[in-house]
């Protein structure tokens, strides 16, 4: 399901987790979110594999990782525009979620807290399981973590660089020689 709005509160998200205990998939674009509506969503709901929490400003990093560390069977997840979040998240991730195809972080560059690092993680434990990779204003996504991407993500059907501005042609050729599955490729503003 999805909840939407400033209409559901913290208290309602919590109440609605703990009663659909075999949600598989949840959306939550809401500004009220905390840290105890992902503690109680991955307590309730550890079934889930698809996991969006876009354009959020009050969910911190550790309960991201408390909710990894429940749901373990996460395929998708987008962290798009969660301002807390960083390379140490996304290896939490890797290290207990062993089966994401899609991973979607965009805006997270605006603070800095998304590099190399956690994109070469990414890319490295997936490998040619990762079919989604959105970096959109990663703007500290360099060549090095792209050349990384394309060797170990061959199987990538779409993946965004729009306004990483530190990636150059070399980051290009090394997708079109080595990700030959790539649908769509973003690249407005690189």
């Amino acid at each position: 399901g999805t909840l939407m709005g400033p209409i559901i509160r913290d208290s309602t998200a919590i109440m609605l987790f703990r009663s659909l205990v075999n949600l598989i998939k949840v959306d939550i674009y809401m500004s009220h979110t905390t840290n105890n509506t992902l503690r109680t969503l991955g307590e309730y709901c550890p079934r889930l594999t698809q996991f969006n929490l876009p354009i959020n400003r009050r969910v911190n990093a550790d309960a991201c990782v408390e909710l990894f560390e429940s749901c373990r069977g996460l395929t998708h997840v987008d962290l798009s525009h969660c301002r807390e979040l960083n390379d140490a998240t996304l290896l939490s991730l890797t290290q207990t979620c062993a089966y994401v195809k899609s991973v979607n972080l965009s805006a997270l560059g605006a603070t800095n807290a998304i590099t190399d690092t956690g994109v070469i993680a990414l890319a490295t434990t997936y490998g040619d399981g990762l079919t989604e990779l959105d970096l959109y204003n990663c703007n500290n996504i360099t060549d090095a973590a792209v050349r990384m991407v394309s060797e170990y993500c061959p199987n990538l059907t779409l993946i965004v660089l729009t306004n990483c501005n530190n990636i150059t042609d070399d980051s290009i050729v090394a997708l079109a020689s080595a990700c030959s599955h790539i649908k769509t490729i973003k690249l407005h503003g690189c």
